[in-house]
């Protein structure tokens, strides 16, 4: 269910289900900086998105 809302909210399938499957970790990496992890950023889901430097 959480996948689909965040599919709804705009994110890409695979983005959407991947963060949705890491509720248990403390942070999610993306290398996708100006898409998901901006958006991720802007709706502060839970775990955080980061973009690793």
């Amino acid at each position: 269910m959480r996948a689909l809302g965040n599919l709804r909210a705009g994110f890409e399938f695979a983005d959407a289900l991947h963060h949705a499957s890491s509720r248990a970790c403390d942070a999610f990496l993306s290398f996708d900086a100006r898409r998901f992890a901006h958006k991720a950023r802007r709706m502060a889901l839970t775990p955080p998105v980061r973009v690793p430097e």
